[in-house]
């Protein structure tokens, strides 16, 4: 049996945690995660890098074979999360809109394909990145990336930990320093636009009417 790692890391700011697990109750109780061996565990850090490689060191001394990430201001549906999970990709994820009016989602299209989500695209497709709210990773990703990336000591835990997810200059976040650093050894950003979730924060995204 395959064994599935969930880190489980706040990114609602307490806002949304009820909504976050009652989809997780669903989950639960649903046939989604079925066939797989569940490892769980919460994640308690300032820093969204830090908890993020602290995330992927316990998966990789977990022995597991994925791990799937869901932010904690994710409202999403078994159903979504078992077709995210059927896909025999190294990085793949669903999508989910900004806490914005409007419907923008926090995906950088590649160049030569700026309209990824249009009806005659395949799916799932390929993109420049993708945020990590809803994202399922292989953990061939870290093994091929390992070498590649410093590791350190984490001066909060003591542990040596590896710096796969890192801020970037200008605002942006951890995730897309990832999917940089796996399509600069050849990976493959992919994106399921029909496996969806909304975002919540002082409401819930998107708005109807504002789009």
């Amino acid at each position: 049996m395959k064994k599935l790692f969930l880190p489980f890391i706040d990114n609602g700011m307490g806002l949304s945690r009820t909504s976050w697990a009652l989809s997780m109750f669903s989950l639960a109780i649903s046939d989604a995660l079925d066939g797989w061996e569940i490892v769980a565990q919460g994640i308690s850090y300032p820093y969204p890098d830090g908890a993020m490689n602290i995330a992927t060191t316990d998966f990789l001394e977990s022995g597991s074979d994925r791990m799937l990430i869901i932010d904690t201001d994710e409202i999403f549906t078994p159903g979504a999360i078992k077709r995210l999970l059927s896909h025999d990709l190294p990085f793949v994820s669903g999508i989910y809109p900004k806490k914005k009016p409007g419907l923008e989602f926090p995906v950088i299209p590649l160049p030569e394909n700026p309209s990824p989500f249009s009806d005659d695209q395949p799916v799932p497709v390929s993109v420049a990145r993708c945020a990590r709210g809803l994202l399922s990773l292989d953990r061939s990703v870290f093994e091929d990336l390992k070498p590649r990336v410093p590791s350190t000591v984490d001066p909060e835990t003591g542990r040596q930990t590896w710096e796969f997810w890192q801020g970037l200059p200008g605002g942006h976040s951890e995730d897309y320093f990832l999917c940089d650093l796996w399509r600069s050894i050849g990976g493959t950003i992919w994106v399921d636009r029909f496996v969806q979730a909304k975002h919540e924060g002082s409401c819930v995204y998107p708005i109807e009417g504002t789009f």
